[in-house]
């Protein structure tokens, strides 16, 4: 029984291959190989979420829809909205809006979508995040 081990492994591969250096230059471009396509899969891999995140928040925000105020109100924070007001949706995560009051020097505000519903036309079935899912078979 031998006690050479993985010496005795490596040899052996240098030898298949045409020597140590040759050995070496596989092993090297292997990792690279292996390295630089981890790489492109893991860009590729946040690209596809950023761009799937991007689509959730693009229904009001891309189209740049105006809404008007229908009824007057005062959310939690002391934001006053009066009939005729006009707001833009920036951003939104969930229940949370982040809007612009047109012709208010204080923008942003984040507001709640409940908020949003009793003063305009905002409907929170128009966001992208509450389609429905398609169920698996």
């Amino acid at each position: 029984m031998s006690n050479l081990g993985w010496y005795q492994k490596i040899t052996t591969a240098s030898k298949a291959v045409g020597g140590p250096k040759r050995l070496f230059g596989l092993v090297f471009a292997g990792g690279a190989a292996v390295g630089v396509g981890g790489t492109i899969l893991t860009k590729k891999a946040i690209k596809a979420v950023k761009n799937k995140i991007n689509k959730k928040n693009t229904n009001h925000i891309k189209n740049g829809k105006i809404f008007i105020v229908t009824t007057e109100g005062m959310d939690s924070n002391g934001l006053v909205f009066k009939v005729g007001d006009n707001y833009r949706i920036l951003n939104h995560d969930a229940e949370a809006i982040l809007i612009e009051k047109l012709g208010d020097e204080n923008n942003p505000y984040f507001v709640s979508a409940e908020f949003l519903k009793k003063i305009s036309e905002f409907i929170l079935d128009e966001q992208p995040h509450s389609t429905p899912r398609r169920k698996r078979d």
